[in-house]
């Protein structure tokens, strides 16, 4: 018996030249439509993986909050905020004592941070929580500094707490 030569990996795109015009206008549709949303389901593949990611990275850096009553969301962005109203202060008592430029915008950043701080972390929206747990409201941001693994006294000096 004679032995069959190799079929060649392409021998299917001559069984398609077989076809009628109009059936392989047809299979070229299909395959283009097939290519596109295959390419659609990968992006969106992509993106839900992304966005996994990123939630779980969020959820891999929350710190524990020590208080029944305060969610371990709240409590990182506190201490996250005062570490943030902490190095604006240093920028601002930078300033004062280099009579830089850019002292009003250190001035403006500290109080957009402190009105934020204010919201978000200040006595009146935690002073149940803190009763509750037996704790003297947290009013001031160096309060947080110790839950950021910083000093309380890092808090430069000469930099008050504005009153709003």
């Amino acid at each position: 018996m004679p032995a069959h030569p190799p079929k060649s990996p392409f021998a299917w795109l001559g069984d398609l030249s077989k076809l009628h015009q109009r059936d392989q206008l047809m299979l070229l549709q299909v395959g283009a439509m097939l290519a596109v949303a295959g390419m659609l389901l990968a992006c969106v593949l992509t993106l839900f993986l992304a966005a996994l990611a990123i939630k779980g990275v969020a959820w891999w850096q929350l710190r524990e909050s020590p208080w029944v009553g305060m969610d371990d969301r709240d409590f990182t962005r506190c201490v996250d905020l005062a570490g943030e109203l902490r190095e604006a202060a240093h920028d601002v008592r930078r300033s004062e004592q280099g009579h830089l430029a850019i002292g009003d915008s250190a001035q403006r950043e500290y109080q957009n941070l402190t009105e934020v701080f204010y919201v978000a972390c200040g006595e009146e929206r935690w002073s149940a929580v803190f009763a509750a747990n037996g704790q003297p409201p947290l009013g001031h941001p160096a309060d947080w500094l110790p839950f950021a693994g910083q000093a309380r006294d890092s808090w430069p000096s000469g930099v008050g707490w504005p009153e709003l």
